[in-house]
């Protein structure tokens, strides 16, 4: 699909594609109000601090998806680009890893760049506000004084915390489902193994995830709903792909 570029980083051309703009409109309209009765502001300075944090959250992605890519073009394997799309972001190689510790490497790249950003973050809020009014932040109290900025880095703190967390479920397509991958393949040798047993943890998921979409879609009428259901539908058909292409490699 045709994508938008935003820049090149390190080389590497950094786009987005259509989606994208629609899930950042929609982050936005749903944290203004949150952000507004939480920093007790205008409407202004609510919609600021809320696209400057929607935007801080995609350039984290977007250092996800940079520590995978300069791992790999450390490993021989050349990217092509960087996409961010409705699900957060993808890295084009044009080679699949060749041996189980490549894979290993390339896959932990990306949540150790996340871990990063949280340490990162938790550097700047900390000396700061200290923990109790971080831990106010990150829960939108809204009883105590926040400051924009604290809002926008606590938030970030938090969606990084809850983006690392999902990232590393040993399930295919995730970063934890291809280091379960890796680790099957060094123990047998093989890695159409290990892609099944990654694959089949991912399918699993994928059945979790639409299960609570269905849930949260019909009690609540929620686009949260909605977009877990198609989270959910992309899991399993990029499972069921990853196992097609194994079969017949």
């Amino acid at each position: 699909s045709t994508s938008i570029k935003l820049f090149d980083a390190f080389g590497i051309r950094i786009g987005v594609d259509g989606s994208w703009f629609v899930v950042l409109f929609l982050m936005i309209f749903i944290l203004s109000t949150p952000f507004r009765d939480t920093l007790h502001s205008s409407d202004g300075v609510a919609y600021v601090t809320t696209v400057v944090s929607v935007l801080l959250l995609f350039g984290s992605l977007i250092v996800h998806e940079l520590g995978h890519a300069l791992v790999a073009r450390r490993q021989g394997i050349a990217v092509e680009k960087i996409n961010l799309n409705l699900f957060g972001g993808l890295t084009q190689m044009t080679r699949d890893a060749a041996s189980p510790g490549e894979d290993f490497k390339v896959a932990i790249a990306g949540p150790l760049a996340t871990f990063g950003v949280i340490l990162l973050c938790l550097a700047i809020d900390l000396p700061i506000v200290g923990a109790s009014r971080l831990g106010h932040a990150i829960v939108l109290d809204d009883t105590i004084r926040i400051t924009p900025v604290l809002m926008s880095l606590s938030w970030l703190l938090l969606m990084n915390v809850l983006l690392l967390a999902f990232n590393i479920l040993p399930a295919f397509p995730l970063d934890g489902g291809r280091l379960v991958r890796s680790i099957v393949w060094r123990i047998t040798g093989d890695k159409r193994r290990g892609t099944v047993a990654a694959c089949r943890m991912g399918q699993g998921l994928a059945l979790i995830l639409a299960g609570f979409g269905l849930y949260w879609t019909a009690s609540a009428s929620s686009f949260g709903g909605v977009w877990l259901i198609a989270l959910a539908y992309l899991t399993w058909q990029s499972c069921k792909g990853a196992l097609l292409q194994s079969a017949l490699a």
